[in-house]
């Protein structure tokens, strides 16, 4: 192929990566139809990408026993209770809060025999308005709570839960792991919708999906078939076209080796879920010792406006922002050598 060849074609690569990643959130469009049970998670930022993309090279090198075995994995987390007012809408006993909550992450977690204990630190009620119970995601009454509650460190786990929200069916989201830096602030949390009726979630295992998604895990649909091998850069779990709600067995990736993952914790079929794979915990662990790294110092940022941000923890929400062209050649740059890490089959 002669030069000119070989730069159309890279050239044109790398406009179809970066196409897929700058594609609408699956998990926004989902909430957004009005799917049952959907997580409102936004794209992986390139801060996370950069990480995958170091965990799979170790992942590759690594020979032997697992390194991460016997790393230090106790999280520490602070519940905190958005509340109408007390034994008002959205109250709940300590017992109760803890009970849907850390027991229900800590017992799937170690039916899976990951390394990660989640601790009860801190559990603080808030009393709020209608608008703050029912927030919706990056609203300004989120940040608020981010700035009066949020105990501050890589390795802390804050849980808001708050109300539902009628203008969409969103069960709750947690941000992934991001650097300094980026013009974003106030994330690094996790947020659940309480059901009064259910006396709980929707589904009882959304604490331990978005868990997952805090300890650096895609959904199992999130780059669907095709242009990337395995949807969530894992190798051992099947790629996956789009969200599934039911448990029928499927293959939305038929050109590609397995059946859709549906008892995957982080994907949607609710009624079947039930796993992480050994390539998800193995990542989880990664991410822990490499990219949350123990610190808990913190960082000032700046957003877009040059309002000076409180310190995050160096973790920031994700969201659908515009970015300078540089940053997209990079981004496709990052997903052309994921895409070329494909499993053996």
């Amino acid at each position: 192929m002669s030069p000119t060849a070989r730069l159309c074609a890279l050239t044109a690569t790398l406009l179809t990566a970066t196409a897929l990643l700058c594609k609408p959130s699956l998990a926004h469009a989902d909430a957004a139809q009005g799917a049952d049970d959907a997580c409102a998670n936004a794209e992986p930022t390139q801060a996370l990408l950069d990480a995958i993309g170091k965990a799979q090279d170790a992942e590759d090198n690594f020979k032997g026993d697992d390194p991460l075995e016997g790393a230090g994995a106790e999280v520490q987390v602070y519940l905190h209770i958005v509340r109408r007012a007390p034994q008002g809408e959205g109250d709940m006993p300590v017992a109760h809060a803890r009970a849907i909550t850390i027991d229900v992450m800590n017992q799937k977690f170690a039916e899976q025999g990951t390394p990660f204990k989640f601790k009860l630190a801190k559990i603080d009620y808030y009393n709020a308005d209608a608008a703050t119970y029912h927030l919706a995601q990056y609203s300004q009454q989120e940040k608020d709570l981010w700035d009066k509650l949020q105990v501050r460190g890589r390795r802390n786990l804050n849980i808001y839960i708050v109300g539902s929200n009628d203008s969409n069916r969103v069960t709750g989201w947690a941000e992934f792991m991001v650097s300094p830096g980026l013009g974003l602030k106030r994330g690094d949390h996790m947020v659940l919708r309480y059901n009064p009726a259910k006396q709980g979630f929707s589904d009882p295992l959304v604490p331990v999906h978005e868990a997952g998604h805090w300890l650096g895990l895609l959904h199992t649909f999130q780059f669907g078939c095709g242009s990337i091998a395995h949807g969530d850069l894992i190798r051992d779990t099947p790629s996956q076209k789009a969200a599934v709600y039911t448990c029928g067995a499927s293959d939305s990736c038929p050109d590609e080796a397995g059946a859709d993952p549906l008892d995957n914790l982080m994907g949607y079929a609710h009624a079947c879920k039930a796993r992480f794979t050994d390539g998800q915990i193995r990542r989880m662990k990664f991410l822990w010792k490499t990219a949350r790294g123990g610190k808990t110092d913190d960082f000032v940022e700046e957003d877009a406006g040059n309002e000076t941000a409180p310190n995050d923890g160096g973790c920031a929400a994700g969201g659908s922002h515009s970015a300078p062209a540089g940053l997209l050649v990079t981004l496709a740059l990052g997903v052309v050598g994921l895409s070329g890490r494909r499993r053996q089959h």
